[in-house]
């Protein structure tokens, strides 16, 4: 379970990605394919889950055939990454099933179907940029 020991300063000091806090409300995250923001008025768990999720489409849905990929597809594929990799450090992401639902119904079953080397593959990747294990040991 998540005891606040990693902290989102913590995670984002080991992000490849500039990461910026921002003011806007409209938005938990987004990212442009170069740079992440991250909104400061959520919780610092509900934080690494987003950045994780902008991670999931920073390596994903920026490529020669992002336009291949529907906006349901590819927030299903980041968010599925992101509750893998919170999952990992002890946060459950609560609002991950919900998030899913609002874009995919009851079809994350058919959209999610042979995805699971791609996004165990970009989850593996992103716990390796961010050194996450050295980051569980530094917090034992």
């Amino acid at each position: 379970k998540y005891d606040g020991d990693i902290t989102f300063a913590d995670v984002v000091a080991r992000c490849p990605i500039p990461v910026i806090e921002s003011n806007k409300q409209l938005t938990r995250g987004y990212t442009d394919g170069k740079k992440i923001w991250i909104s400061q008025y959520i919780p610092d768990a509900q934080k690494i889950c987003v950045l994780f999720h902008e991670m999931a489409h920073y390596n994903l849905h920026f490529d020669s055939d992002r336009n291949e990929l529907t906006s349901a597809t590819k927030e299903l594929e980041a968010e599925a990454i992101s509750y893998m990799i919170s999952a990992a450090i002890g946060i459950t992401n609560d609002e991950s099933a919900a998030y899913i639902r609002s874009w995919v119904g009851n079809n994350s079953h058919e959209l999610i179907k042979n995805k699971g080397t791609k996004l165990i593959h970009t989850a593996q990747k992103i716990i390796d940029d961010l050194d996450i294990v050295g980051l569980l040991e530094t917090k034992e």
